[in-house]
């Protein structure tokens, strides 16, 4: 071998050398670089599932507290509708009274509401059971409480579901079963729920 040739020799030989330990360099960066990584991506991935597990319970309880809130909402639906068949049920009963029944309301009723004794009594056009005799007794009553008894029946006929409209100079007072059911349903549909519903 030549001066030359060994010359050339020691600079592969070097070179290979030198290119050993580069590889041996690089493949223990990219080895540590892959270490890294894969603790990165691990990381990563925790976090991942901690935001999807985390996203996840917020979706459940979104979905379970609309649920619950329409649940909230059937169930009030339901207990309006009891209410208000328990009303109409009582507004039925009244207008299927017996006309001794109804005559003996209806005089409870004239007799608490008159003020003067001397007001028009307007009834339904459907009316059968009030009439002048009816009144008439309802004024002998008035005369005995020491009130004016001088009831009348008026011409004028309203849209009533039984009952009357009693009326006087500037002021009538309905009387109406309907109306009757709707003051007793603001006066007791707040006890009356506590008493269905607890």
């Amino acid at each position: 071998m030549t001066g030359a040739d060994k010359i050339i020799s020691s600079i592969i030989e070097e070179a290979e050398k030198e290119a050993k330990d580069i590889l041996a360099e690089a493949t223990l960066k990219a080895e540590e670089l892959k270490k890294e990584s894969n603790r990165e991506s691990g990381h990563k991935a925790k976090e991942i599932l901690k935001k999807a597990k985390k996203t996840g319970e917020e979706s459940k309880r979104r979905i379970l507290a609309v649920y619950g809130l329409e649940l909230k909402k059937e169930l009030l639906a339901a207990k309006r509708s009891m209410l208000n068949e328990a009303y109409d049920k009582a507004f039925q009963r009244l207008l299927h009274l017996s006309k001794e029944e109804y005559l003996e309301l209806m005089k409870k009723l004239l007799l608490k509401t008159v003020t003067t004794g001397d007001e028009s009594v307007i009834l339904s056009k459907e009316e059968c059971y009030i009439n002048r005799e009816f009144l008439d007794t309802v004024n002998d009553e008035l005369n005995l409480s020491g009130k004016e008894g001088k009831l009348k029946l008026s011409g004028e006929k309203a849209e009533l579901k039984g009952g009357f409209i009693l009326k006087s100079e500037g002021l009538s007072i309905d009387c109406s079963l309907d109306t009757l059911i709707k003051e007793l349903r603001d006066e007791t549909e707040s006890l009356l729920a506590q008493i269905l519903f607890g």
